[in-house]
């Protein structure tokens, strides 16, 4: 199966000051991959291996 997968970072609103505890958190260095592997958890790792420096990972397509 073919996964596009969305690798990012998230940072916090602190230049808001108050109003930064109702805006929710910024996505930054966004990478879309397009990965093949067997399942979910194969293809975030892959995913990993070929992404430096991000924390945060979703599977946002699946095609057969």
């Amino acid at each position: 199966m073919r996964y596009t997968i969305k690798a990012y970072n998230k940072t916090l609103n602190r230049n808001f000051g108050v109003l930064s505890l109702f805006l929710p958190d910024l996505d930054v260095n966004v990478v879309e991959i397009k990965i093949i592997a067997i399942d979910e958890n194969e293809a975030i790792g892959k995913a990993r291996r070929h992404t430096r420096e991000r924390e945060y990972f979703d599977v946002i397509k699946i095609e057969e």
